[in-house]
């Protein structure tokens, strides 16, 4: 039988997607910052998706989430750049 793959990206993809979207967020300097989850959370279109976005960047180190606000860490200017460098 033949590996039929579907078009639809697998939640896996989906997951890293909406966490790429909310870092470029964070990182962006014309945002605002801090995000209150319930902006990302419009932002994304999902709330669960934000904020497990949310809580896998806090995990890895690129954001930190404070009380109802979440932010990049110091740590992200190399995210940023990378950020930048896929839009250019």
């Amino acid at each position: 039988m033949r590996d039929q793959r579907s078009s639809r990206p697998s939640a896996r993809r989906r997951g890293e997607d909406v966490q790429l979207l909310v870092l470029a967020l964070l990182v962006d300097s014309e945002s605002p910052a801090p995000w209150s989850l319930e902006e990302l959370a419009r932002a994304v279109g999902c709330g669960s998706a934000a904020a497990e976005a949310v809580v896998s960047l806090d995990a890895v180190g690129l954001a930190h989430r404070r009380g109802a606000f979440v932010l990049a860490t110091p740590e992200t200017r190399a995210a940023s750049r990378f950020c930048q460098l896929l839009r250019e």
